[in-house]
């Protein structure tokens, strides 16, 4: 019976003591002052009641809240450090994933800095080779001329001493017989009096001879000075260019060098250039697409002024003609009153010729009486008839004036016209820029390269990799100025991202400039040759960009084959 009762007492305490350990869990967290108070209430006043029970139930008692709390403690700890662990694993994951996210910023950036380069060190290596090209025929025909120089030096070196070695002779020739007395003895030992006259003559002509001789040699030496000078010119320039020539054909070589290190990383991740590429295009064709728009918003508005231009032109013809037809059909009228007022006359007077023969041939006074009246009656009918024949002149004159003044007049509008033609800005400065091609100044100031060339090409070295531009990008250097290549009228000024586009129109031609920092024109503003019209700004790499397009209407030209 005891037995029993303490295994009762026993369960009801655990029941006791789970319920009291989870109250002070949650005391523990919300208030765990009052709840270590209300636990040591709750303790002492279960320990009164349980020392009303045996000594063993007390002892069994305790032992049991002991294991009951001490697991509850262990479990709690385990499920914090279990929370604690996976935060730290999440926390980890995140820094790992933005590690992973810069990493693949930073490979993209690599890949589009390396392919930038690329594309532009290929065309400078082209450059490059151009200049080291123009300097090897330049050294070769620099080498033909100093031979040739030397060739010449040595001929005129040798023709001058003949010469000298000529003058010597005489001059030694002369100080032999320098003296007067063998001189005339000379003269007066002729045969005849023409021998000593012509020895006369030749004494003279030796004489002249001498100073001819020493002119000669130093006009000579003046030659052959001036033709050293030249072999030294040529020799130095020689040297420069030789000089010019290894510089860069060392820079060659090492844009050559870095050039085929990037194609070689390139290549290694070929699948994320093509992807460079093609955010390339994606981003040019959004560029194309607003030039594109901007380009066809003008063209409209140029043909809508042209179509206006003209219906002007035909209503002021047909008004011109129809103010003279007009005229010409009142001078047909009043001709026409004329000849049935001259008509009438010529009836009037007739019936009056009939009635005076019968006024004569009449009997009787009564017959007499009505042809009197009647010819009374035709005479009224003439002077209403001459009446109607003046008024008639006087609209005719007057219709003929204005005939005349309307034939003037269109032709005063006819001329007005054609001289609108003849005058049409549009069309000269169409006529103009065409005949320029090949001739336009470059669209930026200062030193420049191309970066980017017109049209499809491709990268020397790159595998599958095709690029296609709709003009060319210029680099150019700080403070880069872009300038216009001819004379027009700004048709459009737009922003594009950060940068700025400015658009003129040559007549049917048009010029597009993108990639501008700054604007210093505005829309409908008159520019002339090599007028700035803004600063070039950067691109995304530092680089000083400009991306130049030419067109005619619609239709895309090669700026290459127009500026020089």
């Amino acid at each position: 019976m005891i037995k029993t009762r303490i295994i009762h007492t026993g369960k009801h305490l655990w029941k006791v003591v789970a319920m009291l350990f989870l109250a002070f869990c949650i005391s523990l967290y919300f208030a765990p002052q009052t709840s270590a108070q209300t636990k040591n209430k709750k303790t002492v006043t279960k320990t009164a009641t349980t020392k009303k029970s045996t000594s063993s139930s007390k002892k069994s008692s305790t032992t049991t809240k002991k294991s009951s709390s001490t697991k509850k403690t262990s479990k709690t700890k385990t499920v914090l450090s279990e929370s604690k662990k996976l935060q730290n694993e999440q926390a980890a994951t995140k820094r790992l994933r933005a590690i992973q996210q810069q990493k693949e910023k930073q490979l993209n950036h690599s890949i589009k800095s390396n392919l930038d380069s690329v594309i532009l060190i290929s065309n400078e290596i082209v450059t490059q080779q151009h200049i080291v090209d123009s300097l090897n025929r330049s050294i070769k025909i620099v080498e033909a001329r100093i031979d040739l120089l030397n060739t010449e030096i040595e001929k005129l070196k040798k023709d001058l001493k003949d010469k000298k070695d000529k003058y010597a002779n005489s001059i030694k020739y002369q100080q032999r017989n320098r003296s007067a007395q063998d001189e005339l003895m000379f003269i007066f030992s002729a045969n005849k009096f023409s021998q000593m006259l012509r020895r006369l003559r030749y004494a003279r002509e030796y004489s002249s001879y001498q100073v001819v001789q020493g002119k000669l040699i130093r006009a000579q030496q003046h030659k052959t000075m001036i033709k050293q000078n030249d072999l030294l010119k040529m020799k130095t320039q020689l040297f420069f260019d030789k000089i010019e020539k290894k510089e860069r054909q060392e820079a060659l070589k090492k844009m050559r060098t870095n050039c085929e290190e990037k194609i070689v990383y390139l290549n290694k991740n070929l699948e994320r250039v093509q992807s460079q590429i093609q955010v390339y295009k994606e981003k040019e064709a959004d560029l194309d697409k607003q030039i594109e728009a901007a380009i066809q918003k003008e063209i409209e508005a140029a043909r809508k002024a042209e179509a206006e231009r003209k219906a002007r032109e035909e209503a002021a013809r047909k008004a011109a003609e129809a103010e003279r037809r007009e005229k010409e059909r009142q001078l047909a009228e009043a001709k026409e009153a004329k000849a049935r007022a001259e008509a009438a006359k010529k009836a009037a007077a007739e019936r009056i010729a009939l009635a005076q023969k019968a006024k004569e041939e009449a009997t009787n006074s009564v017959e007499k009486k009505d042809a009197k009246k009647e010819i009374s009656n035709l005479k009224s009918e003439i002077k209403a008839a001459e009446k109607d024949m003046k008024k008639a002149d006087a609209d005719i004159k007057k219709a003929d004036e204005a005939v005349r003044l309307a034939a003037q007049n269109e032709s005063v509008k006819m001329a007005e016209i054609d001289k609108w033609v003849a005058n049409d800005n549009n069309a000269k400065l169409s006529s103009s820029f065409t005949a320029n091609k090949g001739h336009l100044p470059m669209p930026i100031t200062g030193s420049y390269v191309i970066a980017k060339h017109y049209g499809t090409y491709t990268v020397p070295g790159l595998k599958a990799v095709t690029l296609d531009n709709k003009g060319i990008d210029i680099k150019g250097h700080d403070g880069a100025m872009a300038r216009a290549v001819f004379d027009g009228e700004v048709s459009s000024v737009f922003q594009y991202g950060s940068s700025y586009i400015v658009m003129l129109r040559h007549g049917s031609y048009i010029s597009v400039y993108s990639g501008l920092s700054s604007v210093a024109v505005s829309k409908g503003q008159t520019v002339t040759t090599r007028q700035s019209l803004g600063r070039v700004g950067r691109n995304s790499d530092g680089n000083i960009i400009l991306h130049f397009q030419l067109r005619k209407e619609s239709a895309r030209l090669n700026p290459e084959q127009w500026v020089r």
